[in-house]
């Protein structure tokens, strides 16, 4: 595969996590790092953003590494976020056409080559959409969904219980029905993922996949601060 080379562009969409302007505080990192990426620009609103050209330089905007620091404490989702699904490609949407012909002027028009959308399940939706367009028309440029939290969005795991944000007991009750659920399976396979804060969470946690034969459990501890 080529390298391609031109300016990208970020997204949000969805719920605001706790941790999407984290993941957009990596992105902006690493693209600016980037030596294939010109300029890093930031849509507003997600899809619906593009589509009505408004948009920021976050080149620009972030070339002092502190304001990153400020951005990932930072609530809410900091270019605004969105729900827009797009048009199915199979032809059954008389809406198709313009809506991603609109979309793949817009990149065009900035040398869009790199698109990173951050966001759940919806958000990979639009990733493979936009993926498959640009396939299909020829269009070289590089669609990547990024995660905006620990969730079941991700594909090839069954259970992901959030550990960080309850109280220990309830916790506790998380991981248990969790098992409950994935000893409804008829496969014992799974992957299961969670973060916690505490490390009697993580332990538990593990201890119980284990004792159940849960094929594989993958885990973040995050200190208490």
């Amino acid at each position: 595969m080529s390298v391609l080379k031109g300016n990208a562009i970020v997204g949000q969409s969805g719920g605001p996590t706790a941790a999407i302007n984290a993941t957009l505080s990596g992105v902006i990192r690493g693209a600016i790092a980037n030596e294939n990426i010109g300029t890093l620009y930031g849509a507003y609103n997600g899809v619906e953003g593009m589509l009505a050209g408004t948009y920021c330089n976050l080149s620009e905007m972030f070339s002092d590494p502190a304001k990153l620091t400020t951005l990932e404490k930072t609530p809410a989702a900091a270019l605004g976020s969105c729900r827009k699904k797009l048009p199915k490609l199979d032809g059954s949407d008389p809406k198709a056409d313009e809506v991603y012909g609109k979309l793949f002027d817009f990149f065009r028009s900035l040398d869009i080559r790199y698109f990173f959308y951050i966001g759940g399940n919806d958000s990979m939706d639009t990733v493979a959409k936009l993926s498959a367009y640009a396939a299909k028309h020829d269009y070289r440029i590089r669609v990547m969904g990024v995660p905006k939290t620990i969730d079941n969005d991700v594909m090839g795991t069954d259970h992901t219980p959030s550990l960080i944000h309850i109280s220990e007991p309830t916790r506790l009750l998380s991981i248990s029905y969790a098992v409950f659920c994935l000893k409804k399976k008829t496969t014992r396979r799974e992957v299961c993922t969670t973060i916690a804060r505490t490390v009697f969470s993580v332990r538990y946690w593990k201890s119980v996949c284990a004792r159940h034969r849960i094929g594989a459990v993958l885990y973040t501890h995050i200190p208490s601060t």
